[in-house]
């Protein structure tokens, strides 16, 4: 078996282990080669696994491969085998050859590196016109001695650049493990204890991404783990960077240093500045997921992002910005992708598949992008256009089976938490009633009748039963997926209304029903009504009204200019000390360094800043001038109202702060707030657009 086909065969016994089912053009989409390729290649592994006495892979029609657990022992066969059953490529071989002649610091013969790699020497000869072109273009030179050997000469920057450059390059090669260990063994023989070594450099580096905040994306840790793990072997041997041309003026220096000085403790007495400096480059080079808040910038994420939504909504006139659940998971997305430049997770024919299924919705959130690229200060690819457009369709899905209430059940391969899971994010996402979690092996005794939709984490192909396989993590594809099925099915009539009538939710809904038709809007009503709606949020989230109260609302304020109306706004907030003075001259600031984006709607204004900026509770607090005044903002000028926002976290305000904006979206609510005269009066219009919407 060639070393494709190796990967393939490790491929369906990991997920023979955890109950998963593969197909051909599953494989071929991760191993980004045809169906036809993957076809060969498991003629390949039949013919080993016959071999070795084990039952073979069978396929059907449809391209579903079926495994046998017996298929777990080829793991040891395969381990057993080792890198000499592997087949390299040439420029495979190359990168091997140029990290041995980096790594190694001396003499290495072409017998040796034939020996090395289990080839000729013929092969390793034609190899050195292509391995001395390549070593050249990055400033590092071969040299061939009588009775000695090769010998690589350059400069230390020069090959610790050039090593990174191989490890990021051919990512695949340091990640298959057996080809991994071979060049740790050739490079350290049997006194390194590489196995030790590289646990210790992860940790190292795992701490160092806890204590600054700074989380790498998987390729980038592997990259960042290889090539300090090969680096040991120069500072080992006391070959140390002593010059470099690069000014550490970057976040990264403290975390570099602080991964040097631990990783000098157990590889060499003393660690050179140079060295700190280089890892700093490095750091600024790769790419992060951000995993905690970005104080300074989360707020400002959340207005452009729902201005973007808004625009599309207006476009495709769906009233996507009613969609909390496509806000909260557009924010998320975004940050992740975008504030730390993070990676595209998943890069496959299914996604680019869906961009082509809605060509209008890509073109309509193409024609947006504007908006996110002025907050980002960059363009933003097709590939992260793609996944915007994801979800786009997911909550578009979701919208068309609102009103219908559908039965389910779920058949899980793994525990009872990862089912809990999946439940929670399907009724989070549709109106899906779980009527019971089963496992495979139950099918056949199960009574399905008065069941609309069967959703499986694992192939049920052995069934004869329709069903939809999802991942446990339901991704925005599946929902997609999800909700395509669905709006071809109606869910069975009659199973439910005699339960639904006496659920507790519909009784408190029929209550909201008579209030709101109420004329008396009294103190006593009001408060029974705030207390419904926090029975129907389940005190998960803070609506608008939570937040901010009559007292914190005042009308007719007179401010002369825009940075008077942003200091009159946060008067409330400042004098019951939720913020700090320091706050509020940096909202100031704010508007002056990056625009009037914070108008996101005619006559409004959200003054905000980053959450480590004077922010000391939560809270926000309304006026209305009586006099707008301009933000410089044409299409939304003069401005009439100004919300100040102290926000303590990236999700506590988020529900309130869906609703005001949604409340301005409405030209319906929009002129009833014009007609109000009293802070009383907005807040009882607040509530009942809660109610409402």
């Amino acid at each position: 078996m060639n070393r494709r086909t190796r990967e393939v065969l490790t491929h369906l016994i990991s997920k023979n282990e955890y109950g998963q089912s593969s197909t051909i053009e599953g494989l071929a989409e991760i191993f980004n080669v045809s169906s036809r390729t993957i076809r060969y290649d498991i003629e390949q592994i039949n013919d080993y696994l016959k071999k070795s006495q084990l039952v073979p892979l069978v396929l059907d029609r449809q391209g579903n491969i079926f495994v046998s657990d017996s298929i777990q022992n080829a793991k040891s066969s395969l381990e057993k085998e080792g890198f000499y059953s592997i087949k390299l490529s040439k420029d495979e071989r190359i990168c091997l050859e140029a990290c041995i002649l980096i790594c190694r610091n001396d003499f290495v013969t072409l017998a040796d590196l034939a020996e090395y790699l289990f080839v000729s020497r013929s092969t390793i000869v034609q190899d050195q016109t292509h391995l001395k072109q390549l070593l050249k273009e990055n400033k590092l030179y071969l040299f061939s001695y009588p009775n000695k050997g090769l010998l690589l000469e350059g400069e230390e920057i020069q090959k610790r650049r050039f090593l990174f450059k191989m490890i990021c390059t051919y990512s695949d090669i340091f990640k298959y493990s057996t080809v991994y260990h071979h060049l740790m063994e050739i490079l350290g023989g049997q006194e390194l204890q590489y196995i030790e070594n590289r646990e210790i450099i992860k940790k190292i580096l795992s701490s160092a991404e806890k204590v600054y905040g700074r989380f790498l994306t998987d390729t980038s840790f592997y990259q960042m783990n290889v090539y300090l793990e090969l680096v040991w072997f120069r500072l080992s041997k006391k070959c140390y960077i002593d010059s470099i041309d690069y000014i550490h003026n970057t976040k990264h220096y403290d975390m570099a240093y602080d991964i040097m000085q631990q990783y000098g403790r157990f590889v060499t007495d003393t660690v050179p500045k140079e060295e700190v400096i280089f890892l700093d480059s490095l750091l600024n080079k790769v790419r992060y997921i951000k995993k905690e808040t970005n104080t300074s910038e989360i707020v400002k994420l959340q207005l452009v992002t729902m201005t973007f939504i808004e625009n599309v909504s207006l476009e495709i006139n769906v009233e996507l910005q009613k969609d909390y659940v496509l806000y909260e998971n557009l924010i998320n997305h975004l940050q992740s992708t975008f504030l730390e430049i993070g990676e595209v997770s998943e890069n496959n024919e299914i996604i680019y598949e869906i961009g082509d299924k809605y060509p209008y919705l890509k073109e309509v959130s193409r024609n947006n992008l504007y908006i996110l690229e002025e907050y980002l200060g960059r363009p933003i690819s097709d590939s992260e256009l793609i996944y915007i457009v994801i979800h786009i369709c997911a909550a578009i899905e979701r919208m068309k089976s609102k009103t219908l209430h559908y039965s389910v059940v779920l058949v899980c391969g793994s525990g009872i938490g990862t089912a809990r899971f999946l439940q929670a994010r399907l009724e989070k996402y549709f109106k899906f009633e779980v009527l019971d979690i089963i496992s495979a092996h139950s099918i056949p005794t199960f009574d399905f009748s008065g069941v609309d939709v069967v959703i499986s984490t694992i192939s049920l192909h052995n069934y004869d039963i329709d069903y939809i396989q999802v991942s446990p993590m339901l991704s925005d594809t599946d929902c997609i997926r999800v909700g395509d099925v669905i709006s071809k099915i109606s869910p069975i009539e009659g199973k439910n209304s005699q339960m639904d009538r006496s659920q507790p939710l519909d009784v408190l809904k029929h209550i909201r029903y008579i209030l709101d038709k109420s004329n008396d809007n009294n103190d006593t009503v009001l408060e029974i009504k705030s207390a419904i709606n926090r029975f129907f949020s389940e005190n998960k989230e803070l609506m608008l009204y939570d937040i901010l109260k009559p007292n914190a609302i005042e009308v007719d304020v007179e401010c002369s200019d825009w940075k008077d109306s942003i200091r009159a706004s946060a008067k409330y907030l400042f004098e019951n000390e939720y913020i700090t003075q320091y706050y509020i001259e940096r909202m100031i600031q704010n508007v002056v360094e990056n625009g009037p984006y914070i108008v996101f709607a005619p006559g409004f204004a959200l003054a905000h800043e980053s959450l480590d900026s004077g922010s000391l509770k939560l809270g926000m607090s309304l006026i209305r001038l009586k006099n707008p005044v301009p933000f410089g903002k044409e299409e939304m000028d003069p401005v009439e109202w100004v919300c100040c926002l102290s926000a303590i976290d990236k999700e506590t305000h988020l529900k309130a702060m869906f609703q005001l904006m949604n409340l301005l979206y409405k030209d319906e609510y929009r002129q009833k707030l014009q007609e109000t005269k009293t802070p009383n009066e907005i807040y009882e219009l607040i509530v009942r657009f809660v109610y409402e919407n």
